[in-house]
Protein backbone atom coordinates (compact mmCIF):
# COMPACT_ATOMS: atom_id res chain seq x y z
CA UNK A 1 0.00 0.00 0.00
CA UNK A 2 2.59 2.18 0.84
CA UNK A 3 4.40 1.97 -2.53
CA UNK A 4 1.31 2.40 -4.30
CA UNK A 5 0.68 6.07 -2.27
CA UNK A 6 4.60 6.74 -3.23
CA UNK A 7 3.88 6.22 -6.88
CA UNK A 8 0.81 8.10 -7.21
CA UNK A 9 2.77 11.15 -5.40
CA UNK A 10 5.56 10.29 -7.84
CA UNK A 11 2.52 10.72 -10.77
CA UNK A 12 1.07 13.54 -8.72
CA UNK A 13 4.80 15.15 -9.04
CA UNK A 14 5.42 14.85 -12.46
CA UNK A 15 1.74 16.63 -13.80
CA UNK A 16 2.53 19.60 -11.59
CA UNK A 17 6.08 19.90 -13.26
CA UNK A 18 4.79 19.85 -16.73
CA UNK A 19 2.25 22.36 -15.95
CA UNK A 20 4.56 25.13 -14.34
CA UNK A 21 3.03 28.26 -15.23
CA UNK A 22 4.05 29.98 -18.26
CA UNK A 23 3.01 33.13 -20.53
CA UNK A 24 -0.07 32.80 -22.65
CA UNK A 25 1.06 31.87 -26.47
CA UNK A 26 -0.10 34.61 -28.20
CA UNK A 27 -0.13 33.86 -32.72
CA UNK A 28 -1.27 36.68 -34.37
CA UNK A 29 -1.20 37.41 -38.13
CA UNK A 30 -2.19 40.22 -40.64
CA UNK A 31 -4.10 39.83 -43.83
CA UNK A 32 -5.53 41.86 -46.51
CA UNK A 33 -8.36 39.56 -47.77
CA UNK A 34 -11.36 37.87 -45.59
CA UNK A 35 -9.91 34.30 -47.31
CA UNK A 36 -6.52 34.18 -45.98
CA UNK A 37 -7.56 35.46 -42.46
CA UNK A 38 -9.91 32.72 -42.35
CA UNK A 39 -7.43 30.26 -43.93
CA UNK A 40 -4.65 31.85 -40.91
CA UNK A 41 -7.90 30.71 -38.43
CA UNK A 42 -8.00 27.14 -39.67
CA UNK A 43 -4.25 26.54 -39.64
CA UNK A 44 -4.56 27.90 -35.52
CA UNK A 45 -7.46 25.51 -35.10
CA UNK A 46 -5.18 22.62 -37.10
CA UNK A 47 -8.05 20.67 -37.69
CA UNK A 48 -10.18 21.12 -34.21
CA UNK A 49 -13.70 22.26 -34.37
CA UNK A 50 -14.70 25.77 -32.90
CA UNK A 51 -17.24 26.97 -30.94
CA UNK A 52 -18.76 30.57 -32.08
CA UNK A 53 -18.86 32.38 -28.50
CA UNK A 54 -20.04 35.61 -29.78
CA UNK A 55 -20.47 37.37 -33.45
CA UNK A 56 -22.38 40.19 -32.52
CA UNK A 57 -25.14 39.46 -34.96
CA UNK A 58 -27.94 39.26 -32.99
CA UNK A 59 -27.24 42.67 -31.22
CA UNK A 60 -28.70 46.08 -31.10
CA UNK A 61 -26.82 48.67 -33.85
CA UNK A 62 -25.80 51.99 -33.33
CA UNK A 63 -24.25 55.00 -35.39
CA UNK A 64 -21.44 57.19 -34.73
CA UNK A 65 -22.48 60.11 -32.78
CA UNK A 66 -25.10 57.81 -31.31
CA UNK A 67 -23.72 57.99 -27.70
CA UNK A 68 -22.99 54.40 -27.82
CA UNK A 69 -22.54 52.01 -24.58
CA UNK A 70 -19.63 51.64 -22.00
CA UNK A 71 -20.40 47.96 -21.74
CA UNK A 72 -21.31 45.21 -23.73
CA UNK A 73 -21.86 41.38 -22.60
CA UNK A 74 -20.48 38.77 -23.54
CA UNK A 75 -21.75 35.99 -21.75
CA UNK A 76 -20.92 36.61 -18.37
CA UNK A 77 -18.13 38.72 -18.84
CA UNK A 78 -18.31 42.45 -20.65
CA UNK A 79 -16.28 44.35 -23.11
CA UNK A 80 -15.54 47.97 -21.37
CA UNK A 81 -14.99 51.20 -22.13
CA UNK A 82 -11.99 52.10 -19.35
CA UNK A 83 -10.76 55.40 -20.49
CA UNK A 84 -9.52 58.17 -23.35
CA UNK A 85 -12.97 59.03 -24.70
CA UNK A 86 -12.63 58.75 -28.65
CA UNK A 87 -12.21 62.19 -30.71
CA UNK A 88 -12.66 60.38 -34.18
CA UNK A 89 -14.91 59.61 -36.77
CA UNK A 90 -16.15 56.85 -35.74
CA UNK A 91 -16.32 58.36 -31.70
CA UNK A 92 -19.91 57.23 -30.11
CA UNK A 93 -19.61 59.75 -27.55
CA UNK A 94 -16.74 62.14 -27.54
CA UNK A 95 -17.22 63.42 -23.95
CA UNK A 96 -17.52 59.75 -22.61
CA UNK A 97 -15.58 56.67 -23.58
CA UNK A 98 -18.38 54.34 -25.69
CA UNK A 99 -17.76 51.52 -27.63
CA UNK A 100 -20.88 49.76 -29.94
CA UNK A 101 -21.60 47.18 -32.32
CA UNK A 102 -21.77 48.82 -36.19
CA UNK A 103 -23.29 47.18 -39.26
CA UNK A 104 -21.34 46.57 -42.07
CA UNK A 105 -21.24 49.92 -44.35
CA UNK A 106 -23.71 51.66 -42.36
CA UNK A 107 -21.07 55.10 -42.20
CA UNK A 108 -19.87 55.39 -45.64
CA UNK A 109 -18.04 53.37 -47.51
CA UNK A 110 -16.71 50.11 -46.08
CA UNK A 111 -16.54 51.96 -42.35
CA UNK A 112 -13.94 53.94 -42.98
CA UNK A 113 -11.82 51.11 -43.58
CA UNK A 114 -13.13 48.85 -41.03
CA UNK A 115 -15.07 46.48 -43.53
CA UNK A 116 -12.56 47.19 -46.39
CA UNK A 117 -11.33 43.70 -47.07
CA UNK A 118 -14.81 41.21 -45.74
CA UNK A 119 -15.19 39.53 -48.81
CA UNK A 120 -19.06 40.87 -48.91
CA UNK A 121 -22.09 40.89 -46.87
CA UNK A 122 -23.08 37.52 -45.18
CA UNK A 123 -20.09 35.91 -45.33
CA UNK A 124 -17.71 34.90 -42.45
CA UNK A 125 -17.71 37.74 -40.60
CA UNK A 126 -21.57 39.01 -40.83
CA UNK A 127 -23.15 42.09 -41.10
CA UNK A 128 -22.20 43.36 -37.83
CA UNK A 129 -19.11 43.94 -35.30
CA UNK A 130 -17.97 45.62 -32.37
CA UNK A 131 -16.59 48.69 -32.73
CA UNK A 132 -13.92 50.63 -30.24
CA UNK A 133 -15.50 54.03 -31.36
CA UNK A 134 -11.82 55.38 -30.91
CA UNK A 135 -11.53 54.49 -27.08
CA UNK A 136 -7.83 54.57 -25.73
CA UNK A 137 -8.65 51.58 -23.16
CA UNK A 138 -11.09 48.81 -23.69
CA UNK A 139 -11.10 45.26 -22.01
CA UNK A 140 -13.01 42.66 -21.50
CA UNK A 141 -13.05 41.91 -17.87
CA UNK A 142 -12.10 39.38 -15.32
CA UNK A 143 -15.61 38.13 -15.74
CA UNK A 144 -14.11 36.19 -18.60
CA UNK A 145 -12.84 33.51 -16.07
CA UNK A 146 -16.19 32.05 -15.46
CA UNK A 147 -16.16 30.64 -19.17
CA UNK A 148 -13.39 28.63 -18.26
CA UNK A 149 -11.39 29.42 -21.67
CA UNK A 150 -8.14 27.74 -22.22
CA UNK A 151 -8.19 28.73 -25.79
CA UNK A 152 -10.06 31.77 -27.75
CA UNK A 153 -9.38 32.99 -31.23
CA UNK A 154 -11.19 36.71 -32.73
CA UNK A 155 -10.88 38.97 -35.44
CA UNK A 156 -9.84 42.73 -34.96
CA UNK A 157 -9.91 45.12 -38.03
CA UNK A 158 -8.45 48.23 -39.21
CA UNK A 159 -5.50 48.57 -36.61
CA UNK A 160 -4.87 51.33 -38.73
CA UNK A 161 -2.49 54.93 -38.16
CA UNK A 162 -2.80 54.18 -34.28
CA UNK A 163 0.36 52.14 -32.19
CA UNK A 164 -0.65 50.36 -29.01
CA UNK A 165 -0.96 47.21 -26.52
CA UNK A 166 -2.73 44.23 -26.22
CA UNK A 167 -2.53 42.63 -22.56
CA UNK A 168 -4.05 39.08 -21.80
CA UNK A 169 -4.27 37.95 -18.43
CA UNK A 170 -4.75 34.43 -16.84
CA UNK A 171 -6.55 32.99 -13.37
CA UNK A 172 -2.60 32.33 -12.06
CA UNK A 173 -1.82 36.37 -12.42
CA UNK A 174 0.27 35.76 -15.23
CA UNK A 175 0.32 38.09 -18.55
CA UNK A 176 1.55 38.67 -21.73
CA UNK A 177 1.82 41.84 -23.28
CA UNK A 178 1.50 41.84 -27.50
CA UNK A 179 2.26 45.25 -29.38
CA UNK A 180 -0.06 46.02 -32.00
CA UNK A 181 1.80 47.85 -34.68
CA UNK A 182 0.35 50.63 -37.82
CA UNK A 183 -0.83 48.49 -40.43
CA UNK A 184 -2.19 49.63 -43.88
CA UNK A 185 -5.88 50.58 -44.04
CA UNK A 186 -8.44 47.73 -43.21
CA UNK A 187 -5.87 44.90 -42.51
CA UNK A 188 -7.75 42.13 -40.87
CA UNK A 189 -5.69 40.50 -38.30
CA UNK A 190 -5.98 36.96 -36.67
CA UNK A 191 -5.81 36.86 -33.25
CA UNK A 192 -5.27 32.79 -31.45
CA UNK A 193 -5.05 32.44 -27.73
CA UNK A 194 -3.78 29.71 -25.89
CA UNK A 195 -3.69 29.74 -21.99
CA UNK A 196 -0.47 27.89 -19.77
CA UNK A 197 -1.69 24.64 -19.42
CA UNK A 198 -4.40 24.05 -15.67
CA UNK A 199 -5.06 28.15 -15.89
CA UNK A 200 -7.49 29.87 -18.02
CA UNK A 201 -8.07 33.10 -19.95
CA UNK A 202 -9.22 35.85 -17.60
CA UNK A 203 -8.86 39.47 -18.96
CA UNK A 204 -7.69 41.03 -22.36
CA UNK A 205 -7.21 44.38 -22.35
CA UNK A 206 -6.23 47.09 -25.22
CA UNK A 207 -4.68 49.97 -24.74
CA UNK A 208 -4.46 52.62 -28.41
CA UNK A 209 -2.16 55.17 -28.18
CA UNK A 210 -4.51 57.59 -30.63
CA UNK A 211 -8.14 58.54 -29.38
CA UNK A 212 -8.80 59.53 -33.78
CA UNK A 213 -8.69 56.06 -34.62
CA UNK A 214 -9.75 52.59 -33.70
CA UNK A 215 -10.46 48.82 -34.40
CA UNK A 216 -13.08 46.79 -34.90
CA UNK A 217 -13.80 43.01 -32.62
CA UNK A 218 -15.65 39.92 -34.29
CA UNK A 219 -15.87 36.32 -34.35
CA UNK A 220 -14.88 35.28 -30.95
CA UNK A 221 -14.28 31.40 -30.74
CA UNK A 222 -13.01 28.94 -28.82
CA UNK A 223 -11.34 25.40 -29.38
CA UNK A 224 -11.93 22.16 -26.56
CA UNK A 225 -8.83 21.50 -25.04
CA UNK A 226 -6.45 18.99 -26.50
CA UNK A 227 -3.89 17.44 -24.13
CA UNK A 228 -0.04 17.97 -24.60
CA UNK A 229 1.46 14.63 -26.04
CA UNK A 230 4.11 15.06 -23.78
CA UNK A 231 1.79 14.99 -20.51
CA UNK A 232 -0.33 12.48 -22.13
CA UNK A 233 2.66 10.30 -22.12
CA UNK A 234 4.19 10.93 -18.67
CA UNK A 235 0.42 10.03 -17.36
CA UNK A 236 0.68 6.79 -19.48
CA UNK A 237 3.99 5.62 -17.99
CA UNK A 238 2.60 7.06 -14.21
CA UNK A 239 -0.07 4.63 -14.84
CA UNK A 240 1.58 2.11 -16.45
CA UNK A 241 4.19 2.31 -13.13
CA UNK A 242 0.82 2.06 -10.39
CA UNK A 243 -0.66 -0.78 -12.28
CA UNK A 244 2.49 -2.90 -11.78
CA UNK A 245 2.89 -2.01 -8.22
CA UNK A 246 -0.85 -3.71 -7.94
CA UNK A 247 0.33 -6.81 -9.73
CA UNK A 248 3.31 -6.85 -7.77
CA UNK A 249 1.16 -6.15 -4.33
CA UNK A 250 -1.66 -9.03 -5.31
CA UNK A 251 1.07 -11.61 -6.30
CA UNK A 252 2.51 -10.56 -2.57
Amino acid sequence: MRKLMVGTVFLFLILCICSTANATNITVSHWTSEADAIAAMNSWLGGSTYTMLEDFESQAAFLPGSGGVSSYAFGPATFEAVDGAGQGAMSFDKSAPKIGVMERDSVGADNYGRTLNWAEENSFFGNQYLDSGDVMDVILNHNLISLKLDTLFFFMFDVADCNGTMSVFEDDGSASLFNIADRPNGTITFVGLQADMGTYLDKISWSMDKATDGYGLDNFGTVAPVPEPSTMVLMGIGLMGLAGLGRKKFRQ
